[in-house]
């Protein structure tokens, strides 16, 4: 709230977020990686795809295979950061919902 009103704002670890639409899909932005996993409705429950956006800002070269120490973090912070919908048609099986 405090950056809507102008005020400075607490640094973030990390912001999360998720999506149950397009196959259900769950990001993380920690400094300058983004972690994206997608269609996990559709079964994906392990791939996921990393970014640098100080370098690649259209996510266009997914660094995970490279990177697999920051990997084994962002899938942590999945697991820590998702909670189960109250609303059905939100909630994610593949995620333990």
């Amino acid at each position: 709230m405090a950056a809507i009103f102008g005020k400075p704002q607490k640094a973030h670890e990390y912001l999360y977020w998720e999506y149950p639409e397009y196959g259900g899909q769950q990001a993380i932005r920690m400094g300058k990686w983004k972690a994206i996993r997608q269609n996990i409705v559709k079964g994906n429950s392990l791939e996921i795809e990393l970014y640098d956006l100080e370098s690649d800002p259209q996510e266009q070269v997914n660094l995970a295979s490279s990177n697999v120490d920051i990997i084994s973090r962002m899938e942590e912070v999945f697991i820590k950061a998702h909670s189960k919908s109250i609303l059905e048609r939100f909630q994610m099986p593949a995620l333990g919902d």
